[in-house]
């Protein structure tokens, strides 16, 4: 028995790095040769981000693309944010202030996307920093053809020397390594509200469908989930096109960013919190059922360690190269902060049963 769902957990492992991941690590770029026109509108959220909103501002002025524009929308500040926003004088900058009537931030892009100029809206957060000043030409770069209506990029943290910056950016990495391959396959489930670029319209579209799920976050990765077909979604790994941010500290911030994060996968389709779900489930019963082969069944133990390093062997390849493709950087090798990573999803998911969060 203990040994059948040794089998069973070690075939369900074995599923994500050789049919999901894989088409992460093992993807090229793909190269675009027309010359773009697409306009671009950059919408920005902003909620008392006055420490970080002058290195952004002063960011996006300067990237280098031909026409966009810079919404940026405060959502009833009081440190000063829309003060500072008001005083911003500047011919591709248009600020706004919203007094929103449910909490959360969908409502504050919503109202930011529907002020945009232009058909393509590209977003990130107040407290982010795309990586150079090439990030919109990058992620517009994507739009191969007619048929492109979501371009989903990649958003890491900055790395400090804390251990919980290290959870932190695994998580993140993960999260990354799960959508991005998701969508290579044809099935993208979300993106990350930091760094994706979409169709207005297509937006405009999943309003109400977005709006009606009472969640403060969705405003991305739900987005994702109603719009995205098999044919209109590509990904940009690109490090041009990088957008960082700080990862959250102390550990109860990090708490509340994660419990509203999970807050919104209860909303996915069934087949997408089937395949998040049987992740660490099945890794979970895979290392339960080898400790106790290795305790209890020594004339077992041969066989089901023989598996356990070919299933170790192939799974850390393919996570290296999704490592190397994404930038990951890390001195613990990654099949122990995989491990890591597998109690801390088995803390985190309970909390949102407990306690609600309400800001964002």
């Amino acid at each position: 028995m203990i040994f059948s769902i040794f089998l069973v957990a070690l075939f369900i492992q074995l599923l994500y790095p050789i049919f999901i991941f894989s088409r992460l690590a093992f993807y090229r770029e793909e190269v675009n040769n027309h010359t773009l026109d697409a306009k671009i509108s950059v919408v920005v959220c902003c909620k008392n981000e006055i420490r970080h909103l002058e290195a952004l501002v002063t960011n996006l002025l300067q990237q280098n693309y031909k026409t966009y524009e810079i919404i940026l929308v405060d959502d009833a500040s009081t440190d000063g944010s829309w003060e500072y926003l008001q005083a911003l004088k500047h011919p591709l900058i248009r600020v706004f202030s919203i007094k929103k009537s449910k909490e959360g931030k969908k409502e504050v892009l919503q109202f930011g996307i529907l002020q945009a100029s232009y058909d393509w809206i590209l977003v990130c957060d107040a407290d982010c920093i795309p990586a150079t000043s090439e990030w919109i030409h990058s992620m517009s770069s994507k739009i191969q053809d007619e048929n492109t209506e979501i371009v989903l990029g990649v958003a890491p943290y900055i790395v400090t020397t804390s251990y919980l910056n290290l959870l932190s950016r695994f998580e993140n990495y993960m999260t990354a390594v799960f959508y991005l391959s998701m969508a290579l396959s044809k099935h993208a489930y979300m993106g990350v509200g930091r760094n994706m670029l979409f169709k207005k319209d297509l937006y405009i579209q999943t309003f109400q469908k977005i709006s009606a799920i009472d969640t403060l976050s969705g405003d991305d990765d739900l987005f994702v989930n109603a719009a995205s077909t098999r044919f209109n979604t590509r990904i940009n790994i690109d490090k041009k096109s990088f957008v960082y941010s700080e990862s959250k500290e102390p550990f109860q911030a990090f708490l509340a960013q994660k419990t509203r994060h999970i807050s919104t996968g209860y909303y996915y389709k069934w087949i997408d919190k089937l395949v998040l779900a049987a992740y660490p489930i099945s890794l979970l019963f895979l290392l339960l059922s080898y400790m106790y082969i290795v305790l209890f069944i020594p004339h077992l133990v041969i066989s089901a360690s023989i598996l356990f390093l070919g299933y170790l062997t192939s799974s850390m390849l393919v996570k290296t190269y999704c490592a190397e493709k994404l930038h990951f950087r890390s001195k613990i090798p990654v099949f122990i902060l995989d491990i890591v990573y597998l109690c801390y999803q088995i803390m985190i998911h309970p909390l949102y049963l407990t306690k609600k969060n309400k800001t964002w």
